[in-house]
């Protein structure tokens, strides 16, 4: 068990399990700086090939934790709050840094930071009931927090970003999945089981071709010609691997792949 959170594995694919229960999975410093360095570990880890991203109890995450941050401000310092934030703002980065896809499962609320959690992952599944809302702009500070004024444009584009940033409203899963913020919605008691199936999908591909993918997406090439440029040495890069070569052979010999990360 790690601060705030506990890991489980299945084969190729690892649950992380925010578990901050008494506080809607709120999370302080600790478990920010924990989930932090289970991220970032991932790059030295190639025998995972997925991460499913959920919370226990009622909720996905309430953000950060405000009882932690109402102790700060009493001792607030210009330097302390930039390191707050830049602790924070890293969880973020390792996320998106982190080779293997990973998929939010999202229950109850995800607010703030939560809902920052929930736009740096790759694929989002929602159930029923789920709330989200970029909170820190109902609280005095800017909407623009944590990476969310980079990532939610490019998933929802400009405007639909703008009017969630600026009003801080609370929106749910059918207007979440209307505007491409979630892939499904399905009930609570399915949530970790839809989760499985996506992360088995994504698994069964050679893992070198899910990294690159990952890594394609994330580079948000800004003209055509930059991205085609990136696939075109990932693609040169990728035809002479063995997992290719087999997935051509298997593919012939009308079997399944089986890949090796090779």
């Amino acid at each position: 068990m790690t601060p705030g959170f506990a890991v489980t594995r299945d084969g190729a694919i690892e649950t992380v399990t925010l578990d901050r229960v008494g506080r809607l999975n709120a999370l302080d410093l600790a478990t920010i700086d924990a989930l932090t360095a289970y991220f970032k570990g991932l790059l030295a880890r190639p025998e995972v090939r997925c991460v499913l991203l959920r919370g226990a109890g009622r909720g996905f995450c309430a953000g950060l934790d405000l009882a932690d941050w109402h102790d700060m401000l009493a001792h607030a310092t210009p330097a302390a709050m930039v390191g707050v934030q830049t602790r924070a703002a890293g969880l973020i980065r390792a996320m998106r840094a982190a080779p293997p896809p990973i998929v939010g499962l999202a229950h109850g609320v995800a607010a703030g930071l939560g809902f920052a959690l929930l736009l740096a992952c790759d694929l989002r599944i929602g159930a029923v009931g789920l709330a989200m809302n970029v909170a820190s702009v109902r609280i005095g500070l800017s909407g623009a927090d944590v990476g969310i004024s980079f990532l939610l444009p490019r998933i929802v584009g400009e405007g639909r970003a703008a009017d969630l940033m600026l009003t801080g409203r609370v929106i749910g899963a059918e207007e979440a999945m209307a505007i491409g913020l979630l892939g499904d919605i399905v009930a609570d008691r399915d949530l970790h089981d839809r989760g499985l199936r996506a992360a088995s999908d994504i698994a069964r591909n050679a893992p070198l071709g899910v990294r690159m993918t990952k890594s394609a997406l994330a580079a948000a090439a800004p003209t055509l010609e930059t991205a085609m440029a990136i696939e075109d040495r990932q693609q040169v890069l990728l035809i002479n691997t063995a997992d290719h070569r087999e997935a051509v052979a298997a593919f012939i010999a009308k079997r399944p792949p089986v890949f090796t990360g090779a």
